[in-house]
Parts: C-alpha cells; structure tokens; sequence
C-alpha cells in the first residue's frame, strides 16, 4: 500500500513542479499511474507531455524526445542514521549511470533532518538532480515526504534543469542553408543570423516578427526561382527544411528568453546577449541573470541562473542546503571564490586547477565521500 501511494505522491510532485514552473495542464485528466497522457502549456508556448507507466515511473517529453525520467524508490535510505546503506546505494547507481538519454532522478522518502547527519560529500549526493557529481553526469537522488515542502522545491529544480538544458545544449541553434543562399540570408539577418560554416546558418538570438517575416520572404522567392527540371523536387524540400528549421530553432531562442525564475520574457530580444558559443540575458523584472558559461577544464557549455538573493548572499551553501528551486548548474560548495559552478559534463568547478588560489578540495578528491 505505501509503494503505491508513494508513486502517485512523486507523480503529483511532478505536477506540482510543473505548476511551479508557470505550466498549465491542458487536459483535464489527474496524474494516475497508468493513466492517459497530460499535456502541459509554459512559458514560450513550451508544450510538454507527462506520462506515467505503470510501474509508476513518471516521463516528461517534449516534441516526442524525453526531457526527464523520474524513478520512486519507496525505500528510506537515509532513515537508519547510518551512512554504510546509503553508500553502497549510491556506489551501485553510480556504476549504471547512463551515457545518453535524457536525465534521470530517483525519488526516495527522506526528511531534512537525515540529510543534515551525513557527512557533507554524501549529503550532496543524497540530494542532487544528477548535474553536480563529481564523476560527471549520473542518475538524480532526491528526498522527498509529504510532510516537508522541501520536495517539491526539489523535484522543480530537477525539472528546471532537465527543460533548460535541453535548449541551451542547442544554443546557438544550426540551420541547413543551401550554398547559393546562405550570403543573402546572414546579409538580411545581421544582427542575428550568421554563418557557421558553407552550409549552415547559426542564430544567435531570437528574431522580432519583422526580421523572421523579411528572411522567410527571401527563403520564399528563393523557393519559387526557376531550377533545371531534375533539380526542382530537391530545391523545394531544401526551401522547405530551412523554414521547419528555422521556426524551430526561434521557438528554442524564443524559451530560452523566457526568465527561468518568474518566467518574464525579455522585452526586447537583443536582451539575449551573444558570446562566443554562450549567451547572457538580465530580466527586467526580477533581476536575475542567466546564460551558458563554458567549463574551462573540458569546454562543455551549460546553463547558469544568479538570482539577486544569490549574489547578496555571503558565504558558500554547506552541500546541497539551501538551493531551493532556482539553481541551473550548482555552486559549488567547497571553492573559494563565489559564482563558482561545478560542470555538469566533468564534475570540476571554476575553482579548481590545482594552482594557487584555484584550489577545490572538493575537484581535488572525486572519489571521498566524507
């Protein structure tokens, strides 16, 4: 009886996550194990799926591709008050991290309370969407009552990760572009589109409706140009593909300029601030600041959100305390210098690299737990 109620606890978890988040379902179905799917509508007219198996594992899915997989474990494994059980847990879920795929995390029942009894690199572990291990990405492990509020800040947090970082893996967006076109295209788009290479546009932030409704002009009298017979059927499904490509990568620039703390979107999409490979944008209305920042021990770019409570704050968080819903990538937690995030491809932080002033112990020391 409990396993069961607990998995319909993650999957209204879940739910309530979503809501957090600014989504809104669009059917009128409860989340039950087993039952039809639930559609979702978000900021950026961001549509996602929610299905939930029968075993109780619970599925998020955008376009048909899964975004996050969420796994109850009706086990207690911090209850004991002793870290040997949960060490050889982690040691095992550590060992079947997947490769590929989208992220997953493991929901247990455990209270505030237990976690504050573990050493501080177990503590971490015990309570992490599976973005900050020190091995690289891994499967999530989130604790989570009924009784504590804390749960739902949690499973936000892995929600958050999972829908941000799928889009800013694809920033900045690529779009097939016949040879003979790409010169008038990126001439049209200054500003925001450009070359990549021979035969591929980037953009680099998202279009206003006058500058997408002037490059889909020039793709369409490119379309309607006069070809060689044997040519005509491939010079329309090139046109065609650059128009699908195109509207899909402004709807990923279009989430990406959406607040991920109060989900405002930029005023002006020249707000959204190119770098090299990376990308910056301020809101207006709750100050926050979030971008891509590029890991300088392995070149991963991944997202980052400062919120103006984070910059104020003095000190480091201790392990995972006080993270709260709004983290992208994590702070790190034992670096000595502030907006120091650990990568989620390598498991190094901005503060390590084993010279003066650049010290993690942390980074320095993947493999201890204590």
């Amino acid at each position: 009886m409990f396993c069961t109620g607990y998995d319909q606890f993650v999957a209204l978890l879940v739910a309530r996550a979503l809501d957090a988040l600014g989504y809104v379902a669009t059917t009128p179905h409860a989340p039950i194990t087993g039952g039809p799917d639930l559609h979702y509508e978000g900021p950026g007219d961001d549509i996602l799926v929610l299905r939930i198996g029968n075993d109780g594992v619970v599925e998020l899915s955008r376009d048909g591709h899964a975004l996050l997989v969420v796994v109850p474990l009706p086990h207690p494994l911090t209850a004991d008050g002793s870290a040997g059980t949960l060490h050889a847990f982690v040691d095992d879920l550590d060992r079947a991290r997947p490769h590929t795929g989208p992220p997953r995390v493991v929901v247990y029942p455990g209270t505030r309370s237990e976690l504050k009894g573990l050493p501080p690199r177990l503590r971490a572990r015990a309570d992490s969407v599976g973005n900050d291990l020190p091995g690289g990405p891994g499967i999530g492990l989130l604790p989570a009552t009924p009784t504590e509020i804390d749960g739902v800040e949690r499973m936000t947090r892995a929600l958050q990760w999972a829908r941000v970082t799928s889009d800013a893996a694809g920033y900045p967006p690529r779009i097939r572009c016949p040879a003979d076109l790409l010169g008038e295209l990126t001439a049209t788009g200054a500003g925001w589109l450009r070359a990549a290479d021979e035969r591929h546009l980037a953009m680099d932030r998202p279009p206003t409706p006058v500058e997408l409704s002037t490059v889909a002009t020039r793709v369409a009298a490119w379309r309607g140009r006069r070809v060689p017979p044997g040519r005509r059927k491939e010079h329309k499904a090139s046109a065609d593909a650059l128009t699908a490509e195109l509207h899909t990568a402004t709807a990923l620039l279009d989430r990406l300029a959406h607040c991920p703390v109060c989900g405002l979107r930029l005023g002006d999409p020249r707000g959204l601030h190119a770098r090299t490979g990376t990308f910056t944008a301020t809101c207006r209305n709750c100050r926050s600041e979030w971008g891509t920042r590029s890991c300088g021990h392995c070149g991963t770019e991944y997202p980052v959100i400062e919120t103006t409570s984070q910059r104020s704050a003095q000190g480091h968080p201790v392990a995972t305390s006080g993270l709260g819903n709004e983290p992208l990538a994590v702070p790190c937690w034992q670096a000595t210098a502030t907006g120091t995030y650990i990568c989620p491809n390598c498991g190094r932080c901005g503060g390590w690299g084993g010279r003066p002033g650049r010290d993690c112990h942390r980074c320095a020391d993947p493999d201890e737990r204590n």
